[in-house]
């Protein structure tokens, strides 16, 4: 059973880049909200990466980058840790039971931060899962990753910390994120698309009228 996200992954990224203007024009006018939003900035992350609660992932599709250097603290998360192969579609959703036992084993309950950096792609997939499981008032991505903060002279780390202590998550799936391909087919009728939906005029016309397959 096929699934679309609904908006797809360019919307994060268009969403993300626009951030930073806004943050800067609220500084400018001194009205800056001191609450974490959808991007931190390193500094920020320096000051509170030892809070209690707060859970820093690095996303990416290869353990290489960091294993190679990480923010002290982050955890690893692969994409394939989130995503599950249905037929020829190979970044479908695991079941919900299985993705709460994945957070729950990297230390995420019920209150705290959930900070993502890493490769764009996982990244972008990754929140889009926190939100579907009613988690993405929560989430934060570094703004301008592993570089900014380097860049910021921030500490790196090459050995994986600890084991996080297990916790006990709630999660709250918003289903309205995604859409059965079988319900897409018959509520659209797309001159020239084909019916079959890996076809590459299907997936196109799919993209021209906002609704992204899944990366």
């Amino acid at each position: 059973m096929r699934r679309v996200l609904r908006g797809g992954g360019a919307a994060l990224v268009i969403s993300l880049a626009a951030v930073p203007a806004v943050a800067r024009a609220q500084d400018h006018c001194g009205q800056r909200n001191p609450e974490p939003g959808l991007l931190v900035r390193a500094d920020w992350l320096e000051k509170h990466r030892t809070d209690s609660g707060l859970v820093i992932l690095q996303a990416e599709r290869s353990r290489a980058p960091y294993d190679s250097a990480h923010v002290p603290g982050a955890r690893f998360i692969a994409m394939s840790d989130f995503t599950t192969k249905r037929g020829d579609i190979l970044t479908e959703l695991p079941p919900v039971e299985q993705l709460q036992s994945l957070l729950e084993s990297l230390g995420i309950d019920d209150r705290g931060r959930i900070v993502l950096y890493g490769e764009t792609l996982p990244v972008t997939r990754l929140f889009f899962t926190l939100d579907y499981l009613g988690l993405g008032d929560r989430v934060s991505v570094l703004d301008g990753g592993i570089a900014a903060w380097t860049e910021a002279r921030g500490e790196v780390a090459t050995a994986e910390p600890g084991p996080a202590e297990r916790k006990s998550l709630s999660v709250h799936p918003r289903p309205e994120l995604v859409a059965d391909g079988r319900a897409s087919r018959s509520s659209c009728s797309i001159p020239g698309a084909e019916r079959s939906s890996t076809g590459p005029s299907r997936r196109r016309a799919l993209r021209d009228r906002g609704t992204f397959p899944a990366p």
